[in-house]
């Protein structure tokens, strides 16, 4: 059978979520929470019958709160369906890292900008495999005009990437009519976007912490929303510390707070009432000695699976987790045992788990292709490890070993051959060699990583787009790089 956990990992108990749930409300009641942006304003108190003072703050009351829950949470169960857990553990699944400024050359080990080329590479790598569940950009591409970086990376996902797997959300301020464009290019006309938006495009925000719907962000997401498009707001980013208390407990009950806050803002303005709650609450802390964001450590980890735990408290439950991650900036050692870390350590909370391949550290900073290789290799090992051990007639072979006997030999028989390659994993980049062989090389798994992505490169270069709409949508590009260079 696969792999099951009768009694999974569990990173807080039920009585610990109901005390950082009660801290939330204590600080949502207590000190509130700023809106700066005059419409959302106006719609909370409308909504929520709250008066913002002197400084546009406004506090809830806790029944104010626990109604504006209830209500989303009958809306996200209705449309989503209920998840449910149960005690088999289920495959890693294989995603596309995401937004890195710089990159790990492959050729010279350099570390340096992203280029459209090198996205142009990794989604070509990302959609060679089947296994590849979404593709978001690994890189934003460095030497196209700052504003309008966005365009360049959606008319290459949207040309290198199989459609139903593209992953990006964009919501840039000032975009959006580009961007309705480009969509309207490949998608049957503008209003047919709008009536039918790409699931990978709904516009977020977060909210800012500590504590504050600033202007900007609110502002940008209307340009969207009022084009007829679904926008989100996506939650929170303490860091503690910094924006948060740097307890774990402390930070997780703001976050906890500001969650509920955007719980109540899609409540008023999402058009996909699927999408009452974000995904995992992204608490992140800064190293003391470097002043760099932390992805990869068992502090920033726990704060990930407490925060799952916590949606999941509060009645939205979540169908999976974000894993994987590491502070390295250079795939190696140290790269390989973080992501594993947090892959294992998500795996035994019993939710789905998603690995970001191809992303480095820090704070995601950086991206390598050959990594994506390396992270796909540690998803096979996994997930083979969670297939279980396979128990049935055929698997305990009794008629065989009566057959062969004392003494005997398995290597030839027809039962090796039709079994091996599903019981025995098969490492396609990891190496088993003699110290012989190995001595005084570089990093054997390494090259052998990259000697596997220029294969792919050489053989798989995918078009989805027809020629004229290549065009068309260069055009929009070369359109909105003229208005932003000037």
């Amino acid at each position: 059978m696969k792999l099951s956990l009768r009694e999974s990992f569990r990173v807080l108990s039920d009585q610990e979520c109901e005390k950082i749930y009660h801290a939330a409300l204590d600080i949502l009641g207590h000190v509130g929470v700023r809106i700066e942006h005059p419409r959302v304003a106006q719609a909370y108190a409308e909504a929520y019958q709250v008066a913002p003072d002197s400084r546009s703050t406004v506090k809830f009351a806790k029944n104010v709160v626990e109604s504006a829950l209830e209500q989303a949470r009958k809306i996200y169960l209705r449309t989503t369906g209920e998840v449910k857990h149960t005690e088999v553990v289920s495959p890693v699944k294989v995603s596309m890292g995401y937004s890195s400024h710089k990159v790990v050359d492959m050729e010279t080990d350099a570390i340096r900008p992203a280029t459209r080329d090198d996205l142009e590479k990794a989604c070509m790598i990302g959609d060679f495999f089947d296994e590849m569940v979404c593709i978001p950009p690994l890189f934003f591409p460095q030497d196209v005009c700052p504003k309008t970086y966005a365009l360049h990376t959606l008319e290459i996902l949207l040309r290198r990437v199989k459609h139903k797997k593209i992953a990006y959300t964009i919501g840039e301020r000032d975009l959006s009519r580009y961007v309705l464009d480009m969509y309207a290019v490949i998608g049957g006309g503008s209003d047919n976007v709008i009536q039918n938006p790409p699931r990978s495009w709904v516009p977020h925000r977060f909210v800012m912490s500590p504590l504050r719907l600033d202007y900007e962000s609110m502002e940008t997401l209307f340009e969207y929303y009022d084009l007829g498009l679904p926008v989100h707001l996506s939650g929170t980013m303490v860091i503690p510390g910094a924006s948060g208390p740097i307890t774990l407990a402390g930070s997780l009950a703001l976050a906890t707070a500001e969650i509920i806050v955007s719980v109540m803002f899609n409540l008023l303005f999402s058009k996909e009432k699927g999408r009452m709650i974000p995904g995992p609450t992204g608490i992140t802390f800064i190293d003391q000695a470097t002043g760099q964001d932390c992805y990869g450590g068992p502090d920033t980890l726990l704060c990930k699976l407490a925060a799952a735990e916590m949606n999941n408290h509060l009645g939205f439950p979540q169908n999976g987790a974000e894993g994987g991650n590491t502070d390295i900036c250079i795939p190696n050692y140290q790269a390989g045992a973080e992501k594993m870390f947090g892959l294992m350590a998500g795996v035994f909370t019993g939710q789905p788990v998603c690995v970001q391949c191809g992303q480095l550290g820090p704070g995601v900073l950086t991206g390598s292709l050959p990594q994506i290789l390396l992270d796909m290799e540690n998803c096979k090992m996994l997930n083979r490890f969670i297939e279980g051990i396979r128990v049935d007639e055929d698997a305990l072979a009794l008629d065989l070993i009566r057959s062969v006997g004392i003494g005997g030999s398995y290597l030839s028989e027809e039962h090796t051959a039709q079994n091996f390659r599903q019981e025995v994993w098969l490492p396609g980049i990891y190496q088993r060699i003699l110290p012989e062989l190995a001595n005084g090389k570089k990093d054997v798994v390494v090259e052998r990583s990259k000697e596997k992505a220029r294969e792919i490169l050489s053989k798989h270069s995918p078009c989805y787009l027809t020629e004229d709409q290549e065009k068309e949508l260069r055009k929009i590009i070369a359109r909105a790089d003229r208005k932003f260079a000037q």
